[in-house]
């Protein structure tokens, strides 16, 4: 993409879609190195780890401590605020109308309202650079943020589940509060299958090159996950907040 910035700029940003995906698909290597699920040895998957890192900006070993995080209590709504659940944190819809108008000001399609934790305060450099490009991707990408989502977030239609401590566990958290994204051969390519998020959650270890086989495997357990399409993910960004009394996502309330 450099040298072809000599030759065209419309090139330039041509190639830059490709390269998007490209690097989507060895951040999911990365991904699953971090599962020690793409390869059988704990060495090489740290190895390759490290080497995805370097392009994706993200730092393995930091990433990956949090990522365990994220696996081990998420999408209950008891234990909110870790930088690992970015993902599934969001604030009830009673909290956001308990705001005073100048904190909803301050987080408007935020999953939470307080800042994450600074990893420049701890002096780690690459942790900070991975922060920062982590938030651009929040505010500028809401959309592709919810393609992996981990929730149904269209209205009128059956929503996968925010929990509380004493109902969440690890199989319905990931049964009826993870969604199954259903996408063409290309996007699935570049997805590395990522979007079957409920098998993933399910069985964290297993590869993403079986996520789809196990889907396929397992009918009688999978039939009642909640699918979605392209257009409905895009229609996501609006529905932000988890209504306790309706248990959906819903838009944030008129002004």
């Amino acid at each position: 993409m450099y040298a072809s910035v000599k030759i065209s700029v419309w090139l330039t940003l041509l190639l830059a879609i490709p390269a998007s995906g490209l690097i989507v698909r060895i951040f999911m290597f990365q991904h699953d190195c971090g599962h020690n699920s793409f390869f059988a040895s704990a060495r090489q998957n740290r190895i390759l780890g490290r080497v995805c890192s370097l392009v994706t900006l993200t730092p393995f070993a930091y990433w990956r401590r949090l990522h365990a995080r994220h696996h081990g209590d998420w999408n209950n709504l008891d234990n909110r605020g870790i930088p690992a659940d970015f993902y599934s944190d969001c604030l009830t819809l009673a909290e956001y109308e308990g705001l005073s108008r100048f904190k909803r000001w301050l987080c408007p399609g935020q999953p939470s309202c307080g800042p994450y934790p600074s990893a420049a305060a701890a002096g780690d450099f690459y942790a900070a650079v991975s922060l920062a490009i982590r938030h651009a991707v929040v505010l500028c990408g809401r959309a592709a943020q919810r393609l992996c989502v981990e929730r149904r977030l269209v209205a009128g239609s059956r929503t996968p589940n925010e929990y509380r401590k004493p109902e969440w566990t690890p199989a319905d958290a990931a049964l009826h509060g993870a969604s199954y994204l259903k996408l063409p051969w290309l996007l699935r390519w570049f997805s590395a299958d990522i979007g079957v998020h409920h098998v993933h959650h399910l069985r964290p270890g297993i590869p993403n090159y079986r996520l789809q086989d196990c889907h396929e495997a397992c009918k009688p357990l999978t039939a009642a996950v909640t699918t979605i399409s392209i257009g409905d993910a895009l229609k996501a960004p609006s529905f932000m907040l988890w209504d306790e009394k309706r248990r959906c996502m819903v838009p944030f309330p008129a002004p």
